[in-house]
């Protein structure tokens, strides 16, 4: 799967709220009840996690396109094992990417700032 986490969804994970990042889809029914999946991941400090009892991703930490507050894309293995069968457990790569709107505007030191744009032709530009 690929998620996208949108900068609102990512504030959010200050109140320490899990943010869904996705869902699995692969046949299976992890429910506690009646189910005949379980989904766990490999990866036991991963900043997301498995949703228990469904195919849900969340984000159990902060990411951050930037790099700076988190991560800016996360790999997981999502193992899947499937009960009441001798068949073995598989393995799921899930891959997150963050994307988001450019949320770092740009500073300008001592701003505001004043300019006189001439209408006529300049011959010199002095730098």
């Amino acid at each position: 799967i690929s998620g996208k986490i949108s900068k609102e969804d990512a504030s959010v994970l200050k109140l320490h709220i899990f943010v869904r990042a996705g869902s699995l889809r692969i046949a299976g029914d992890p429910s506690d009840r009646g189910g005949n999946i379980v989904l766990r991941l490999k990866e036991l400090d991963s900043p997301v996690r498995i949703s228990p009892g469904t195919k849900n991703i969340t984000l159990a930490r902060k990411l951050d396109k930037e790099g700076i507050d988190g991560p800016a894309s996360v790999y997981v293995n999502v193992i899947c094992d499937r009960k009441r069968t001798t068949d073995p457990a598989f393995v799921i790569p899930v891959s997150i990417r963050v994307t988001d709107a450019n949320d770092n505007a740009p500073q300008f030191v001592n701003a505001p700032y004043v300019l006189n744009i001439s209408e006529v032709r300049i011959k010199h530009i002095i730098s």
